[in-house]
């Protein structure tokens, strides 16, 4: 998931998210499974992959090291691969503007194990405080669709 342009900054205690860390989104209990630290075109952004046991879902919390706000990502159905990223830069879904695209390098920090490096390709969009993002981390493979939101800094909270 891209970084998002925007004008609001985010809580600084998020910086020391990690693995193993008890927080509350939006008045539900996480777990933070696993950390992707992701660099392109010199700026940075951390993902963390977030689980609740209490109601069964999973969702990425993408914490931006500029300006910009918080967002919340959970995997989309996928009904028909996308294969071309030309397409995607072509076609903005639900009339959304493109607001990044490209290829980053990320690391991994794990709960368990040892770490991974590779990279991503991304193109995101957004439309007000919706975002869709296609992602995927080799050329030769379907893209994998995104939903987000952007969401306030007070609705975050460590445990």
């Amino acid at each position: 998931m891209p970084p998002l342009l925007a004008t609001t900054s985010r809580p600084g205690d998020l910086s020391s998210l990690q693995p193993g860390t008890l927080m509350r989104v939006e008045g539900v209990d996480y777990l933070v499974e696993r950390s992707l630290i992701l660099e392109h075109d010199g700026l940075r952004w951390t993902e963390h992959r977030l689980s609740s046991d209490a109601c069964g879902r999973s969702l990425w919390l993408e914490v931006p090291e500029n300006q910009a706000p918080l967002v919340v990502h959970e995997r989309a159905a996928q009904l028909v691969p996308v294969a071309d990223l030309r397409l995607l830069e072509g076609a903005a879904p639900s009339t959304g503007v493109l607001l990044a695209a490209g290829k980053a390098t990320y690391r991994t920090i794990e709960r368990a194990g040892a770490g991974k490096r590779g990279d991503l390709f991304y193109v995101g969009y957004g439309c007000g405080d919706r975002r869709v993002t296609f992602e995927r981390h080799r050329e030769d493979e379907p893209w994998q669709v995104w939903h987000g939101r952007l969401i306030d800094s007070s609705s975050v909270r460590l445990a």
